[in-house]
């Protein structure tokens, strides 16, 4: 049973799991589906890997491998994860060629989306309550915003990679007898992230 911020439920089967949407609307769906086939190709024993899907069914469906180990949300890594995650991102965005990256559709939470959208919220003037360090933390934060620093974050020099787009720890799954890391949860992924963001 997912939570109320989960946008799919899981079917967990001895060897695969099926992922059926609950909301699909930007594509999340095809956006997984490209992912997972991308990785498979070029990456294989990174992910999940591709089984089966019904991209057109109302939901759309996924079905891919089941992977061993448990999702490190909630959890403080140890140092030995923590290198593990950082194995399985390096490896995630030097082994697929730039220019397959540059073919996908961008990513649909990147840097300028992501300046756009904090600017907005500053602008919102929220409720800060009482606190002044709060206030002082505020201003400060909306100042940068209102500076010409976080658009030089948009126009980044650095070859586009693919990404996870999704920073969640439920996102790593450790594999306790293998001692490494699979990334799980491809339906923010795609390309067009770059090293510097």
């Amino acid at each position: 049973m997912p939570d109320r911020f989960s946008t799919h439920n899981l079917e967990l089967g001895d060897d695969v799991v099926v992922k059926r949407y609950r909301s699909w609307d930007r594509g999340e769906h095809h956006r997984e589906w490209t992912a997972l086939t991308l990785l498979a190709e070029h990456t294989p024993g990174l992910a999940p890997a591709p089984v089966d899907t019904a991209l057109h069914a109302h939901p759309p469906t996924i079905t891919m491998s089941r992977l061993p180990g448990h999702v490190l949300r909630g959890e403080h890594a140890t140092d030995e994860q923590i290198r593990a995650m950082a194995t399985a991102l390096n490896r995630l965005h030097q082994d697929i060629p730039t220019r397959v990256v540059e073919a996908l559709e961008p990513a649909p939470w990147g840097p300028a989306t992501a300046v756009n959208n904090a600017r907005t919220w500053a602008d919102k003037h929220p409720d800060l309550g009482d606190d002044p360090l709060v206030h002082q933390a505020f201003r400060a934060g909306a100042a940068w915003l209102a500076s010409d620093v976080p658009d030089k974050l948009i126009a980044n020099p650095f070859p586009p990679v693919m990404g996870l787009a999704d920073g969640n720890h439920a996102n790593y799954l450790w594999d306790d007898r293998e001692r490494r890391v699979w990334l799980i949860d491809w339906e923010d992924s795609q390309g067009r992230s770059v090293l510097g963001w």
